[in-house]
């Protein structure tokens, strides 16, 4: 009798767990859990961008020159060694009119592209990769904090990503439909112009279209791949020309070369040491966490490997060609024409995510079961850590130099006969916010950017002496010498007088001194 109930128990509970699997399998597969992370994702990117945190140190520059300069200014070289597409710069030129905070406007194009990434990213998730894959794949792109965060600066980072997207999908829309005058009109037209929008759409370009020859040539399928021709030559004179009006002078721009080979953003080529050939599995690893946004990079470079190898074996050719627009970019980066580090390769996401979720999916079952237990706990492995921080990044949105409220500080609590100082660093920012705060009037001192001699600091300091009261504004603190900056001017003005007052914000702050005695 007791070995009866307890064999009634083991079913029932069997039964259960059947019941939870496949109530879990219907979830899992319900169309309406795709368009709930879609939604969610969505609802973060225009949390962070509602926040309107103030402009950081870039943001600001590239600012000054949408605003300050004319139309035709824009396809001149920028001011402040900035360097953007036309395209992007020309679109945010035409929204400035639009009612509204500015920072606030300058940042509604990175968001339109962050958000409607979301719903094309699905569409070509839905080609690429089987059904099992599509929501983790979604999952990784919408709770990315990386691409939360560019959603809403005011860089082209968020552009790049939404056009490599359309990219994809229009080289999708060609690719499954019959061959018409119309449809590769589009094509070609779309890449054309894509290239101004986006500097790497041509490596996206160049990868995609390749891959459409091979095929085409693999098929021996000569007279349409004949038809591709006039779409090369559009896009090559696209490219071109946008190379004579505005590339010319990037790849040739001395100050930003030297920053990113400084961060050893440029492929080693040909590698001639152990350090040459580190650079690869360095930024191999890199890549997950600065681009998709991981957390656990190792994991997702394993997932990612295990996407390509099954991929591989399973000849699914048109997930492996994803690869093609990373190879173009690791060959311009060796050439020291483009970086291949951080935001500047932000537009390989979509890609590097497309390939873990199929490498997640993939993983092989250990047990008999409906689901795929290996599989799901790589997944709660890779998300866990980009969802929670996204939940708390909706509670405390991400800033960065917030000299927004240290302005305001400082326009109530100013005195007539008070002097401002700026370190060199919060200059743009100053500029650039000071008639929106009632600022313009003031006039100030500031220091030069005297990173490897100190001394010129101090002597700029000591011609501080003798006045009352002296606002210091800080902000784009430099400590790339293992010293912050602003703890060294403290220290030495605490030397020279007596700190009257502070108020210090996230990477902004000011302080008031007596330099009298």
């Amino acid at each position: 009798m007791h070995i009866g109930n307890k064999s009634k128990r083991i079913v029932s509970l069997q039964t259960r767990l059947r019941t939870v699997q496949e109530f879990l399998v219907r979830v899992y597969d319900s169309k309406w859990l795709i368009w709930t992370i879609i939604l969610i994702g969505i609802v973060l990117r225009v949390a962070q961008f509602a926040y309107n945190r103030a402009l950081w140190f870039d943001e600001v520059l590239i600012s000054r020159n949408i605003v300050e300069r004319s139309f035709l200014e824009l396809l001149e070289p920028l001011d402040y060694n900035q360097g953007a597409p036309i395209g992007f710069l020309i679109i945010e030129k035409l929204l400035l009119p639009l009612p509204g905070s500015r920072d606030l406007v300058l940042r509604i194009y990175p968001l339109i592209c962050g958000v409607f990434a979301l719903p094309v990213f699905h569409r070509v998730a839905a080609f690429y990769l089987g059904r099992k894959a599509i929501p983790i794949a979604v999952a990784l792109l919408s709770f990315s904090g990386v691409l939360i965060y560019y959603s809403s600066e005011v860089k082209q980072y968020s552009s790049d990503v939404m056009i490599t997207l359309l990219i994809i999908y229009l080289t999708i829309w060609v690719r499954s439909k019959s061959p018409t005058i119309l449809r590769f009109g589009t094509y070609a037209v779309a890449g054309a112009v894509a290239i101004w929008l986006s500097h790497p759409a041509v490596f996206v370009l160049a990868g995609l279209g390749t891959s459409l020859l091979l095929e085409r040539l693999m098929r021996r399928d000569w007279k349409e791949g004949l038809t591709l021709l006039p779409i090369f030559v559009i896009w090559l004179a696209g490219f071109g020309a946008s190379y004579v009006l505005s590339l010319t002078d990037l790849t040739r721009h001395e100050l930003l070369l030297d920053y990113w080979s400084n961060q050893r953003a440029f492929m080693p080529f040909p590698p001639k040491s152990l350090a040459d050939m580190q650079w690869f599995s360095g930024m191999f690893f890199e890549s997950f966490r600065e681009v998709v946004g991981l957390y656990l990079p190792g994991l997702g470079a394993f997932a990612f490997l295990y996407g390509l190898l099954d991929a591989a074996f399973a000849r699914r050719t048109k997930l492996l060609e994803l690869c093609s627009p990373i190879v173009f970019a690791l060959i311009a980066s060796g050439l020291q024409k483009y970086p291949f580090r951080s935001r500047m390769i932000l537009y390989l996401s979509p890609i590097l995510s497309l390939l873990i979720a199929h490498g997640v999916a993939s993983t092989k079952r250990p047990v008999r079961s409906r689901l795929n237990w290996l599989g799901i706990l790589l997944a709660v492995l890779l998300l866990f850590h980009p969802v929670l921080f996204a939940a708390l990044d909706l509670i405390n949105p991400r800033v960065r130099q917030e000299i927004k409220p240290v302005l305001t500080y400082l326009a109530e609590h100013w005195q007539d006969g008070d002097s401002l100082h700026l370190y060199y660093g919060a200059k743009p920012a100053f500029e650039y916010y000071k008639q929106q705060y009632g600022l313009e009037g003031i006039s100030y001192t500031t220091n030069s950017g005297s990173r490897d001699d100190w001394s010129v600091y101090l002597d700029e300091l000591d011609e501080l002496e003798d006045t009352p009261r002296v606002w210091i504004l800080f902000s784009h603190i430099y400590d790339g010498s293992g010293v912050d900056e602003e703890k060294l001017f403290l220290f030495y003005l605490d030397t020279l007088g007596t700190q009257l007052d502070a108020y210090t914000r996230v990477g902004a702050s000011i302080y008031l001194y007596d330099l009298s005695q």
